[in-house]
């Protein structure tokens, strides 16, 4: 997996750096995003899967995941939140979403989600 790279998408910084920390530890290149347009503008840099959090100030997860499948279709996108809306999960998933880890997580569950997302 030292080939793949990640984009961690969260507003909070210290979930951006747990997250990071633990994909560092599966060989992977880390990209780290406090915002959905930030999160876009790091496209240009060919991530091979996103995390990205649901509940975001300005962009929201939902629209940074439908302006990522417009402009790189199939990337797969799992989503991270601590809100159990039905409605949203389910639009994530109409629009591609891989799956979502709710908050809070195992992280031993995290890493084997990524893992498995990235082989």
């Amino acid at each position: 997996m030292q080939s793949k790279t990640v984009l961690i998408v969260d507003d909070q910084a210290g979930i951006r750096v747990l997250l990071g920390e633990v994909v560092a530890e599966l060989g992977c290149r880390v990209l780290l995003a406090k915002t959905g347009a930030e999160a876009l503008q790091q496209l240009a840099e060919r991530p091979d899967i996103i995390l990205l959090d649901m509940n975001m100030p300005g962009l929201s997860g939902i629209e940074t995941l439908a302006e990522v499948q417009k402009q790189v279709p199939g990337l797969p996108v799992l989503m991270i939140t601590a809100a159990e809306d039905q409605g949203k999960l389910a639009e994530a998933k109409a629009l591609g979403a891989v799956g979502c880890i709710h908050k809070p997580f195992d992280i031993l569950n995290f890493r084997s989600t990524v893992e498995q997302i990235l082989k």
